[in-house]
């Protein structure tokens, strides 16, 4: 099963991109999502990246506009479309026109592309699993297992808190 790292650039740096992408490969990582490094400052990460043969895949954002065709040009693995501003964390609504910002990317590229941030019910996966090829869903499964953590802490109550976590992930399944 592919595995995707999703990390912020300071780690990266810290360790040194060498260093980094030779530890990514010994951990058969996969892909690489690094939502702080921007397109334009991307060319050693993406060489580095693709010498390792990890996937780097880009964030594409509704503000992107322009820079569409350039992000999703250089894209590997497969694109990731940042469903609404700001930073991630559970949303009830999104921004008016991510629908067509999606729609947009899909037709730039021929990689698969995965929607994200803020993704935190059954409905909304059912909405966008309509028009794009995976849904993306970060805080409300951690939240999910912030509530199970103390069920978790005991052998006595540990299976429940491990059912608690996985009746929220398989209700969002589509």
């Amino acid at each position: 099963m592919p595995i995707v790292l999703f990390t912020y650039f300071n780690p990266v740096l810290q360790t040194g991109l060498e260093r980094f992408f030779q530890l990514v490969k010994e951990a058969g990582i996969s892909g690489l999502i690094i939502p702080d490094l921007p397109y334009e400052e991307s060319e050693e990460v993406l060489q580095l990246a693709d010498e390792a043969n990890v996937h780097l895949v880009p964030l594409v954002a509704p503000t992107s506009n322009e820079r569409i065709h350039r992000i999703v040009s250089r894209a590997r693995g497969f694109i990731y479309c940042v469903s609404s501003l700001g930073v991630t964390g559970e949303r009830a609504f999104f921004a008016q026109g991510v629908d067509d910002f999606i729609k947009t990317v899909k037709d730039d590229t021929d990689l698969p592309v995965a929607v994200g941030f803020g993704i935190s019910s059954r409905e909304q996966a059912q909405h966008f699993a309509e028009f794009c090829d995976g849904v993306v869903v970060g805080s409300a499964i951690v939240r999910t297992i912030e509530e199970a953590l103390p069920l978790l802490q005991s052998e006595a109550t540990k299976e429940q808190g491990l059912l608690q976590i996985r009746d929220f992930v398989a209700k969002l399944r589509v």
